[in-house]
């Protein structure tokens, strides 16, 4: 029976300190979304906003995905973006974690705002350039999947 309390312990003492930085991070989304007027939709803790959704049908994890986006931290920061003059093309599957999840909500010509917690993003293996620990926003437009 001790030993069971001992592990009970354990896992709420993981289970709410994992929980707090997540509600952080939560708190910083729901401010940025507040303070530009988006009403966020909760996607497998990807946050995701809709100006439009596009054409019904929907991309899947082995298309290739043609899209233009504009990639910022929540200071509205640009630490990316497609070239002005064409879209990015890449199999969707290869993408960070919440993008792909976020990519795969919008259909042909849709828009829309993706914003990624660390750990659907880079956490603390961001590439050289992009900031470690940090929430990422994307805002997006598909042009096209194949």
């Amino acid at each position: 029976m001790n030993n069971y309390r001992n592990l009970l312990w354990v896992v709420i003492v993981l289970t709410t300190s994992c929980g707090k930085a997540d509600l952080v991070f939560e708190e910083e989304i729901a401010s940025y979304g507040k303070e530009k007027g988006y009403l966020f939709t909760d996607t497998l803790g990807v946050y995701v906003y809709f100006q439009d959704m596009g054409e019904e049908e929907k991309p899947v994890q082995t298309q290739t995905i043609t899209f233009d986006y504009t990639a910022k931290y929540l200071d509205d920061a640009v630490f990316d973006a497609s070239p002005a003059d064409a879209p990015v093309k890449i199999v969707l599957s290869t993408a960070i974690p919440g993008l792909r999840k976020g990519l795969a909500l919008f259909g042909r010509k849709g828009k829309g705002v993706i914003v990624i917690p660390p750990g659907e993003a880079y956490g603390n293996n961001a590439p050289f350039g992009v900031r470690e620990g940090e929430v990422l926003v994307y805002e997006v437009r598909v042009e096209d999947f194949y």
